[in-house]
């Protein structure tokens, strides 16, 4: 607008969501060395939901001690895009000696977490509850308490399963440790809830109205790691699910292929269009070496999706809730990840949360490129 110094323009465009058009501004008001931490600061936040990283850093890296706590939390999302873990954790840890915020301690967490440090990333993770935005909030039951991890024998529990299905079935690994010596209600989502129902007493649609009365406490999905001491190596093992009787008299010799494909992540997640394929054209190199099945659409519930898998030879899926599923009942399935990937996946081509699949990283293109290659050889020598 008329009147508005460069400055101006560019936390007006950042404002509003223009981050292209609010980077070229800050960039141009930080020409000829101006020195400006808080321009610094908004420049590469620009430049971090445009999710390029590295100008981002170059940007902000040159004011690392300045004393401004958005200098280093800013640095610790850029360090976190590129998987940076170890430097994200650092600044993180220096933007908490000016204010420590539930969403400073979220991502201090998810980066705790990608570096396999879950006692203190389990605790941190905590903090998702107070974030304002985030999906999750504590139940409000009357006459129900949230669990803290005291003994269990002899009452009873109400899990709720948070966030996403690949999350509800991540964590449903846990159901059975409660169950030892409790009486355990779930609240899942009903696609789910046929695989879930053998780990629970009682199951509750999350998505439909339910009642869930009679219960001593409650505790939430993701905060059983913390409650039971989870390290990478007492992670409770896959498989932990099963393909429920009828489902796999169902779909009995009707899946002919050899190997599914999913390449669309969920749509309402935030991440959802940057875990999926562009197009299911890039799959054409995996079409043309294997028989493959697109399980992109739903087949019915996740009992019809598990009945299906367990007749494949392999899922070739993005980071969705079938990859999950597949782990969960101890099948192979080649995992897709995008360039930056959740916390749950770590580093490397393995996870110890569902040692069946296998990670691979890289363009979407190298990486289907390379499952292809893989298939070939394997075709050729059967």
């Amino acid at each position: 607008m008329a009147g508005q110094s460069v400055a101006e323009r560019a936390l007006q465009a950042l404002r509003e969501g223009r981050n292209a058009e609010a980077a070229a501004l800050y960039a141009q008001h930080l020409a000829d060395g101006r020195q400006d931490v808080v321009a610094a600061v908004n420049g590469a936040i620009a430049l971090r939901r445009l999710r390029r990283f590295e100008e981002g850093l170059r940007l902000l890296e040159p004011y690392a001690g300045a004393r401004l706590a958005a200098v280093p939390y800013t640095l610790g999302q850029l360090y976190s895009g590129l998987r940076s873990w170890s430097e994200a954790v650092a600044a993180y840890r220096e933007a908490q000696r000016f204010q420590s915020t539930p969403d400073l301690e979220l991502s201090l967490a998810r980066a705790l977490l990608a570096l396999g440090d879950y006692e203190e990333g389990f605790r941190f993770f905590e903090s998702r509850l107070d974030v304002p935005d985030f999906p999750t909030k504590r139940l409000q039951a009357p006459g129900m308490a949230e669990w803290r991890g005291e003994s269990l024998e002899g009452r009873s529990i109400l899990v709720w399963m948070e966030q996403g299905l690949g999350d509800q079935l991540q964590f449903a690994r846990y159901l059975p440790m409660l169950r030892r010596s409790a009486r355990v209600g779930v609240v899942c989502h009903s696609t789910l809830a046929p695989l879930i129902a053998p780990l629970a007493d009682e199951v509750f649609p999350k998505d439909r109205p339910f009642r869930a009365r009679g219960y001593d406490v409650w505790t939430l999905s993701m905060s059983l790691p913390l409650r039971f001491g989870t390290t990478i190596g007492t992670i409770p093992p896959a498989p932990y699910l099963a393909t429920p009787p009828a489902y796999r008299e169902k779909w009995a010799g009707r899946v002919p292929e050899r190997v599914g494909v999913v390449w669309q992540a969920n749509p309402t997640n935030p991440d959802g269009a940057l875990r999926s394929l562009p197009s299911p054209d890039l799959l054409e190199p995996i079409r043309n070496a294997a028989r493959v099945v697109d399980l992109q659409e739903p087949r019915g519930d996740f009992g019809d999706l598990a009945a299906i898998l367990e007749q494949l030879d392999l899922l070739i899926s993005v980071d969705t809730a079938p990859a999950h599923l597949a782990g969960a009942l101890g099948l192979p399935c080649w995992t897709l990840l995008a360039p930056v990937s959740d916390w749950r996946w770590g580093e490397g081509e393995a996870t110890p949360w569902y040692p069946s699949l296998r990670l691979f990283r890289g363009s979407w293109e190298e990486m289907i490129a390379r499952a292809a290659r893989e298939l070939e050889t394997a075709a050729a020598r059967s």
